[in-house]
């Protein structure tokens, strides 16, 4: 049996551990990324932790942290990627703890969508550090409310974006906050966004507000006309403003609108979204002054020809005649639609219209959405007033889809100004045969005073059409589509380019336009095949 001198000292695994650690760190040491300066790899790491995926989020700054001694010091020392990875609801005590005191005191954002109410226990255990937190978006209800609101009546010095959607029962599944909302002292607060829930409008945490935005607030507490013209004048420095199905409703006297005695001035608003009644969307939009460019999303119910109409047709046809086609593109676009009592136009660009992404340009997104009051058949009373009062929008138009029941005589009369029309989008096989059927036809447009017969030839820009359904290609739609095609190569204007999309056509029928001189464009993924 040996010796136990001759046995060899065994190192502890501290020691071997400690003398491996700091091997590793003289090796990295000399690697070329470790001679990068920290304020070189400061922004990097910011820059990696930044996800839409909070996961990965959470996993790139964990990861940075522990790729080597000193990538670790330099994270610990960016409270910024420890702020991100505060969780009340999926993380432990512990770990909140931890990730609160290396953020230090910087700013916390809470906002994930949620598509259930977030627990009560969560709701306070977020708020409970109100004062540091920058954004909080949550969906909350009638368990959690009154907790919601004891928590938010303390101040909130770093609040910059308030988002609150409320489910409940009370007062028929909707809440109104107090006036004491934030503590009245919130001096970053500048978008504040409600979900059927609303808070007195005298508050002095709406007056810096750049966004406002309240939804579906029950009309027994929705405030009032009167109220939101109020706490408007109070909101100068407002870019967005929305007010969906959020208005009480107003007496029969008030609609028969009288001059407004001094405008609502909004110098700096960019959107304006506004769904209501028609009386309360007009009367608002009479006592509002802003921009020409602004942004305009317009939905009104009950609509009928007088007075509270043509302020909301002026507003909108005012905008839509001053916007321009889009840098780089000169594309105009419009889109009609109409069916029963509804009558839609905006100037949104079709999908199929470029082959990237369309870049911002002068051009703001116009949309205005008519419900008529009870007639069947509304939108053809309300369309030729619209038409009447956009002639410099078709003078311009490149782009136009239309998805129409019938094609009144106001319309021809729209398209005779419509010379720079090239495209015409989205053509369904209903509206193929109807609309190119009458523009081969002299059509009686009113001229000179009266109505006269006039062979006017009708869209001379025009090249290209897409069609976005298989019934175009036969049948009467078919035919009819063949005689328009004949009918402007005879003219001297024949089409170019005919585009198939999410629609399927056969061979026979794409040879037989290459043979006549068009451009046949399609693409593979087609839903469904040709019916025979």
């Amino acid at each position: 049996m040996p010796r136990a001198h001759n046995v060899p000292p065994i190192i502890s695994a501290s020691k071997r551990t400690s003398r491996d650690l700091e091997s590793r760190r003289r090796y990295n040491s000399r690697l070329p990324v470790s001679k990068l300066f920290p304020d070189l790899l400061e922004p990097l790491f910011i820059l990696a932790s930044i996800d839409p995926d909070e996961q990965w989020a959470s996993l790139t700054a964990l990861s940075i942290s522990q790729v080597c001694h000193s990538w670790r010091f330099i994270a610990l020392s960016l409270p910024i990627l420890w702020a991100n990875l505060v969780d009340f609801e999926e993380r432990s005590k512990s770990w909140n703890i931890e990730m609160l005191r290396r953020s230090d005191t910087y700013p916390i954002d809470l906002s994930r969508r949620d598509f259930v109410p977030r627990a009560e226990n969560i709701i306070s255990k977020e708020l409970d550090h109100l004062a540091r937190l920058r954004t909080y978006r949550v969906m909350f209800d009638s368990t959690s409310q009154e907790t919601l609101i004891d928590k938010l009546s303390n101040e909130a010095p770093q609040l910059v974006h308030l988002d609150l959607s409320y489910i409940g029962t009370s007062a028929g599944g909707r809440l109104e906050f107090p006036s004491s909302l934030l503590g009245d002292d919130a001096p970053l607060l500048r978008q504040l966004e409600l979900t059927r829930c609303t808070l007195d409008l005298t508050s002095p945490v709406l007056i810096n507000l750049s966004t406002l935005s309240i939804r579906n607030v029950n009309m027994a507490m929705a405030p009032t006309l009167s109220q939101w013209i109020g706490a408007l004048r109070r909101m100068p420095g407002l870019t967005t403003l929305s007010i969906q199905d959020s208005f009480a409703p107003l007496p029969q006297s008030l609609f028969h609108p009288s001059p407004s005695k001094s405008s609502v001035e909004l110098p700096c608003l960019s959107e304006l979204y506004l769904d209501g009644h028609i009386s309360n969307v007009a009367l608002l939009l009479r006592d509002l002054a802003f921009p020409m460019n602004c942004g305009m999303m317009l939905s009104c119910t009950e609509v009928v020809p007088g007075p509270l109409f043509e302020i909301v047709r002026d507003a909108f046809s005012q905008r839509i005649n001053h916007a321009q086609p889009l840098n780089h593109h000169n594309i105009y676009s419009l889109f009609i639609y109409a069916k029963g009592t509804s009558l839609s136009i905006s100037n949104e660009p079709n999908e199929y219209e470029t082959t990237g992404r369309l870049p911002k340009g002068p051009n703001p997104y116009l949309y205005l959405d008519l419900h008529s009051a009870s007639n069947p058949n509304g939108w053809a009373e309300l369309l030729p007033p619209l038409l009447s009062a956009m002639d410099d929008t078709f003078s311009k138009v490149s782009s136009l889809e239309l998805q129409l029941p019938a094609i009144p005589p106001a319309l021809m009369f729209s398209l005779s100004k419509a010379i720079r029309l090239t495209t015409l989008m989205n053509l369904s096989g209903a509206m193929s045969k109807k609309l190119l059927a009458v523009l081969q036809k002299p059509y009686p447009l009113p001229l000179n005073g009266g109505i006269e017969i006039v062979p006017i030839f009708l869209l001379p820009a025009l090249h290209t059409i897409l069609f976005t359904e298989d019934s175009s290609m036969w049948g009467p739609a078919y035919r009819v589509f063949q005689s328009f095609l004949r009918w402007r190569r005879n003219g001297d204007a024949p089409l170019k380019r005919i585009v198939f999309r999410k629609c399927s056509v056969l061979r026979d029928t794409m040879e037989r336009l290459e043979w006549d001189g068009v451009e046949v464009d399609y693409d593979s993924q087609g839903v469904r095949w040709q019916t025979m």
